[in-house]
């Protein structure tokens, strides 16, 4: 499945110069900063926004041009909103109903009760939203926008009233029903940790313009620069095998082999590896307790206070540590030096 966009925006301080083809990607992210363009970008794809400068084919059908332009309740799309936007007035069970009438029951392809069984509400379909909490509205939200079956999923920053958990429930489930089914999913989120766990490539907004990113370990590293907060990096790897009897799992990457906890044995996992979590030896490390201990390069070191950020080399792959400027000092890190890294393998998430 392909979605091809182009269009050009200008209003008030909002500024859209897009053209993108998304293909070969079943879950993409679209990234960036409050007010650079990801919701209205969400709203044309639906239709709820028409903007005159633009054109949209999906899988080669027109969805819109100077010509055409196909009315929202045509377009096989599931939307999330911010705010949940459940029908006040019918209870849990007849919003979700609702979306049930617009496909028909040949249609069907999601397993209703799984569904609201992984998502958690099986036991709210008598209550009336008003009644719920937010991330229980957000749950309700994503089931009824799944039960229409969509070709297109777009989801505007839909977790952000889970709790750490239910969101990584929630990932997985999303994850696992746009693969299962073949959904394409647009995700906008401002969040690279998000965009990380679920998406195989990124859209990201900045300056009114779209950067698409398939290489999410080198984004990261960019993004890291942007973000004096956040430094991590994020690597991209396959299931090798489970360790079921120590609870753990080995993931592989260009490198070599992650070890980490069997929550995240998945085929497909992009791993999240803080800065302060990697660790610099000048040897091999001996009699430890720490299971990844990589051959890595220093190829670059930036100092800024009392911190240091070391970009480090594994074959393609670019991990960050962030050490004191004492330690430092003491290993007299250089460029282009050989050294070792230690991560503990319960540090690793997603």
């Amino acid at each position: 499945m392909s979605i091809c966009i182009k269009l050009a925006l200008s209003k008030k301080s909002l500024n859209l110069d897009v053209d993108i083809d998304i293909k070969d990607s079943l879950v993409s992210a679209i990234l960036g900063e409050s007010g650079s363009g990801k919701t209205t970008l969400l709203r044309v794809v639906a239709g709820i926004e028409r903007v005159d400068d633009a054109t949209l084919y999906v899988d080669a059908q027109c969805w819109q041009d100077d010509k055409t332009f196909l009315a929202p309740h045509r377009r096989p799309v599931g939307y999330v909103f911010q705010d949940s936007m459940l029908f006040e007035h019918l209870s849990v069970g007849q919003n979700i109903e609702y979306a049930l009438k617009r496909v028909g029951t040949a249609k069907r392809y999601i397993d209703i009760d799984e569904m609201l069984q992984i998502l958690k509400i099986d036991h709210l379909l008598q209550r009336r939203p008003h009644t719920l909490s937010g991330g229980e509205k957000q749950r309700v939200a994503i089931a009824r926008a799944l039960a229409t079956n969509p070709q297109i999923l777009l989801l505007d920053e839909p977790l952000s009233a889970l709790n750490v958990e239910l969101k990584d429930q929630t990932l997985n489930y999303l994850s696992y029903i746009c693969n299962t089914f073949g959904i394409q999913m647009l995700y906008v989120t401002h969040s690279f940790r998000e965009a990380a766990a679920i998406a195989e490539q990124v859209l990201y907004l900045q300056n009114g313009r779209v950067n698409l990113a398939k290489d999410l370990n080198a984004l990261s590293i960019d993004l890291s620069k942007v973000k004096a907060q956040e430094h991590f990096s994020i690597i991209p790897t396959k299931l090798k095998s489970e360790l079921r009897e120590h609870g753990l799992c080995e993931l592989e990457f260009d490198g070599g082999i992650f070890t980490v906890d069997n929550h995240l044995a998945h085929n497909r996992v992009n791993l999240l590896i803080r800065a302060e979590d990697v660790s610099i030896s000048l040897e091999h490390p001996l009699h430890t307790s720490v299971l990844n201990i990589f051959k890595v390069v220093v190829i670059k070191i930036e100092s800024n206070g009392s911190r240091a950020l070391i970009q480090l080399q594994i074959n393609k792959t670019i991990l960050l540590s962030s050490i004191t400027t004492l330690s430092l000092q003491r290993l007299s890190l250089r460029e282009d030096m050989e050294v070792f890294i230690e991560i503990k393998a319960l540090s690793i998430s997603t």
